[in-house]
């Protein structure tokens, strides 16, 4: 039964109590809505999970199918708990590595990678972040980090590794 509360909700809210119900699947390698949910959230709002949940799916399948250009390759769910989906090293010029959760993916890339830019994550989104710190890639220390929205492929967070 869902929820008796018709009130709008704002996405940040909805994701806050989704965030309880949406699980990584360590044996499918994909994220997944908990039936529960639908205590919590009425059918149009569990749709726009699951519409998330599937963006967040196809990111992450895109990664995985392109991991010969990444370090690491991270799942992290809101209990801390983490799946590493493919083989972890450092390079001395910081790491290129995608932490994805469910919402966005926080996006490490390495000083050498910011000048090939071989990564999945599209070169103008990367670029467009480099010139928001305003520094060109060879100034940056160790490489750079932001987090990537994929649902509103907008950059949040982001700074130097």
């Amino acid at each position: 039964m869902a929820n008796a509360d018709t009130a709008t909700r704002s996405s940040e809210e909805i994701e806050q109590i989704a965030d309880k119900y949406v699980k990584y699947s360590e044996v499918e390698k994909k994220f997944y809505v908990a039936p529960e949910i639908n205590n919590e959230l009425n059918s149009q709002e569990v749709e726009e999970v699951n519409s998330k949940v599937d963006l967040a799916n196809q990111q992450l399948n895109k990664s995985l199918n392109q991991n010969d250009k990444m370090d690491t390759v991270l799942i992290v769910e809101n209990n801390g708990e983490f799946y590493n989906l493919n083989q972890f090293y450092f390079r001395k010029a910081g790491i290129t590595t995608v932490v994805f959760k469910w919402n966005y993916a926080r996006v490490f890339i390495s000083k050498q990678d910011l000048k090939t830019m071989g990564i999945w994550i599209p070169h103008k989104i990367a670029a467009g972040v480099m010139a928001t710190l305003g520094v060109a890639m060879q100034n940056s220390p160790h490489g750079i980090w932001f987090d990537y929205n994929y649902i509103t492929r907008s950059v949040g967070a982001f700074g130097f590794q």
